[in-house]
């Protein structure tokens, strides 16, 4: 494979989606140095292991801090561990990489600088909806559950608008972030900021015909949700529709896959008590397409989400999924075709998609899917960095 001629940095303070597609960063020639946090001994599938750089002290201390720390004070905590994560990367980064792209979460502001004054040049990676939007969010979300909104992602939120200024441009997974900050950030993003969607899992050997799904509403409909049990993913609206569907004599199931947050917890507690619902803490990456294969049908209701890698697993799973308008995974869903796409925080809406969903005949054009592989995400990766980089004046 020809070589792409430009190396790129990533600083990822975990390993976010990295282990999907780094090795075809590396094929490409394009894998500068990976500074990261993460558990010993993991190679993300990369070949020269002198271009990773774990530190990993910070993950081990953080599985303490959730096991032993009060809520009240995980968040502080959190910040001390990015700013000694921060400290180690700084004593060995070599700063080599003609183009550095650092997530958005708050922990790399320090490092970044270093990187700006060595004038190379900043990409950051937008996850979620820009801070000030989260909070608009969220805090309306903790207020109608009497909790006062100050946990979370909005304690990071000065950190990655420190970021944010520091950064010559910025990539998202989703058009529904893209719009977040265009609207919300305080700099003009207009002509620097660039929507890449995440990839798929796509099997080797998978058929290029396309496949039709049908749900038969004389039997059990399987509902699946995969993701953290808190505020921001709307699951009180999801347990509501359920309880809905019960209540109407429709046959149902519901299985929550997740660890559940803290606070949430006395919120959904009730539902979690319900006959037919299911609460699964963790299933391994690995075996998570096989596990969705079970299912009818995947609900994302997040109220706030900046894609929701699970839409993509659900749909490589050719399982057909309802998503709210202010997920970002909404941006792979064709309305009726693959799923649904609805209003969020409104559970009478899940309601309707999942009873619309009997009358539809789901479609998966596999062909369409394999060029959505997560090697096709690090090639468009590698091809947008590469045009920031060769026309960096255009964006500093």
């Amino acid at each position: 494979m020809k070589s792409s001629g430009i190396k790129i940095d990533y600083l990822i303070c975990g390993r976010f989606h990295l282990h999907k597609y780094l090795k075809f960063v590396e094929k490409r020639g394009a894998l500068g140095n990976f500074y990261y946090s993460y558990k010993v001994n993991y190679n993300f599938g990369v070949i020269n292991k002198t271009r990773l750089h774990n530190f990993p002290l910070k993950e081990y201390l953080l599985y303490a801090g959730l096991k032993f720390l009060p809520r009240i004070f995980f968040d502080r905590y959190l910040r001390f561990l990015h700013k000694i994560w921060q400290k180690q990367v700084l004593n060995s980064c070599t700063y080599n990489g003609d183009i550095v792209v650092s997530l958005l979460h708050g922990n790399t502001h320090e490092i970044l600088k270093e990187y700006k004054k060595k004038g190379i040049p900043v990409v950051g990676y937008a996850v979620n909806a820009h801070p000030l939007h989260q909070y608009e969010i969220l805090d309306l979300e903790y207020r109608k559950n009497g909790i006062e909104y100050k946990h979370g992602e909005l304690f990071f939120s000065d950190l990655i608008q420190k970021e944010v200024e520091l950064c010559d441009a910025i990539i998202c997974p989703s058009n529904w972030v893209k719009e977040s900050y265009l609207r919300y950030s305080k700099k003009d993003l207009t002509k620097k900021i660039f929507v890449i969607n995440y990839g798929l899992e796509v099997e080797d050997k998978i058929s290029t015909e396309s496949e039709i799904k049908t749900l038969d509403r004389t039997k059990e409909i399987k509902l699946l949700y995969v993701g953290l049990l808190t505020f921001r993913k709307g699951i009180s609206y999801l347990c509501e529709a359920y309880e809905v569907l019960l209540q109407e004599g429709y046959k149902a199931s519901l299985t929550l896959v997740g660890s559940l947050d803290d606070l949430y917890a006395p919120i959904i507690s009730k539902f979690l008590k319900m006959k037919g619902v299911t609460h699964v803490p963790h299933i391994e990456n690995g075996n998570m397409i096989s596990f969705m294969k079970r299912y009818d049908l995947f609900i994302m209701p997040s109220l706030e989400d900046g894609f929701g890698v699970v839409i993509s697993e659900a749909l490589s799973s050719h399982l057909p999924v309802i998503v709210t308008q202010s997920c970002g995974g909404a941006d792979l869903i064709q309305n009726g075709i693959n799923g649904l796409i609805i209003q969020q925080a409104n559970s009478f809406k899940i309601v309707e998609a999942i009873k619309q969903s009997f009358d539809i005949q789901f479609k998966f054009n596999n062909k369409e899917l394999k060029q959505k592989s997560w090697e096709h995400y690090a090639e468009v990766m590698i091809s947008t960095l590469s045009s920031i980089e060769n026309n960096i004046n255009l964006f500093q």
